[in-house]
């Protein structure tokens, strides 16, 4: 019984051993094929569409109405604290007193994003924004919400 082990201890002994010993000429030989189709495909890089702002401000419909009209989406957020993601939950228009330059937007609004708990943004820092294939926006954001549902909350003045 003792010299069956054995040779059975030899013989998948040598067994890997002989795997080790091909494993990188396979591994060489298998990607030959890949490697000659790699040279072959060109990249291209990925086209980027419009920032989310710059698609809003340009609409037909009010710069307000394009992002209430993405309530509940979700977008990704990088700042200081590496990528996040939330949801528009609220776009609330603000009140506009007396006369306005010129310059500004014809209704100040503000977008809230909230978070999942498990993020912790920092806030009163600029954030960039991009939804899917878009480009980014870059907003300072404000903190707000709670421990439970912490929020970023932008102006548009």
């Amino acid at each position: 019984m003792t010299e069956v082990e054995t040779s059975r201890r030899a013989l998948i002994k040598s067994a890997v051993a002989g795997v080790a010993a091909l494993g990188p000429l396979g591994l060489l030989a298998g990607c030959r094929d890949d490697i000659a189709a790699a040279n072959t495909v060109s990249v291209v890089p990925e086209t980027k569409l419009a920032s989310f702002a710059a698609t809003a401000a340009a609409s037909a419909q009010s710069e307000a109405s394009y992002w209430a009209a993405a309530i509940g989406q979700t977008f990704k957020i990088t700042g200081a604290e590496g990528p996040m993601y939330a949801i528009l939950s609220a776009v609330t228009p603000i009140a506009v007193v007396g006369d306005r330059p010129t310059d500004l937007r014809p209704l100040p609004m503000t977008a809230t994003f909230e978070f999942d708990r498990g993020y912790k943004p920092i806030g009163e820092a600029l954030y960039a924004l991009v939804q899917g294939r878009e480009s980014e926006t870059q907003l300072f954001m404000q903190r707000g919400g709670t421990v439970e549902v912490p929020t970023l909350v932008a102006l548009f003045n």
